[in-house]
């Protein structure tokens, strides 16, 4: 009896031609092929839209940051037209600036203590200057840094607003990683702090990237009853976990969250903190 070889949906059938099974054979065979075809092409579909779906999110979503950072950079250069400090990678975003910016407006601190200096530095001491009192304490790891921020406040006449301290970065026994190598308490023990902006130090130096954690402990005792506290780049998984250690510490069970590129939160002491 004759035999003939179908090749088809890639596997190869051997099928005894002129009878009725043979013929069923192929059109089952047909059959099968076209159906695996046919899902191959739905699940490819399926897996295509998801991806383009994916690039559509985040080209949305640049665009939004995008044009949320072109708006907060005119509303605070709109309002400080000599604010020329360097933007770097490491700097605080603008939306997270007009974020502070808000802040020192709608609660007057008289005291201000941050960790890192920067663009911050220059958006707090132009508003002092505004506002024609109160003080900056800005603390620095970086020698380097710290100069080129001091210049640049030299340059606008803000530097009788900022005391301005660099303390290399040191590890300390009561704190995991490093810490600034200075005792805020025992430097400004009769001052009370209103707002706390802390954007450093970096915070890939420890390894769960909780670098910053130290800020609130070492500063206890010298927050005003209705201190807030400013912690930039709160998308990170180390400062989301900073965050909620200080919600507790600081009794706030309902931060003020800023939506930008890096994220921030606001945090406002509540009743019950230890003085």
């Amino acid at each position: 009896m004759l035999s003939s070889f179908f090749a088809l949906s890639g596997s190869f059938f051997l099928l005894p031609t002129g009878t009725w099974l043979g013929t069923m054979s192929i059109y089952l065979a047909v059959f099968a092929g076209l159906l695996k075809q046919k899902q191959a092409v739905i699940f490819d579909m399926a897996r295509h839209k998801e991806v383009l779906t994916q690039i559509q999110r985040g080209i949305t979503s640049a665009t939004v940051h995008t044009s949320i950072e072109s708006y907060s950079a005119h509303v605070i250069l709109n309002r400080f037209p000599t604010f020329d400090i360097p933007v770097t990678g490491w700097s605080m975003r603008f939306s997270n600036l007009q974020a502070v910016l808000a802040h020192l407006d709608a609660n007057q601190p008289e005291t201000i203590i941050e960790f890192g200096s920067g663009a911050s530095t220059l958006l707090i001491a132009s508003w002092l200057r505004e506002r024609g009192k109160g003080r900056l304490v800005s603390i620095d790891h970086d020698p380097k840094w710290g100069e080129h921020t001091r210049q640049i406040l030299a340059r606008h006449g803000l530097e009788q607003h900022v005391q301005l301290i660099v303390a290399p970065l040191t590890a300390r026994g009561d704190t995991q990683g490093l810490w600034y190598d200075i005792d805020v308490r025992d430097h400004f023990s009769n001052l009370s702090f209103d707002l706390v902006v802390v954007d450093g130090p970096p915070g890939h130096l420890t390894p769960d990237g909780t670098t910053r954690m130290p800020a609130i402990p070492q500063l206890e005792g010298l927050l005003s009853d209705t201190a807030s506290v400013i912690l930039d780049d709160t998308n990170r998984p180390g400062e989301k976990q900073i965050l909620r250690e200080w919600k507790s510490q600081l009794c706030d069970s309902d931060p003020y969250f800023v939506h930008s590129p890096s994220g921030a939160v606001i945090i406002r002491r509540r009743s019950g903190l230890p003085a």
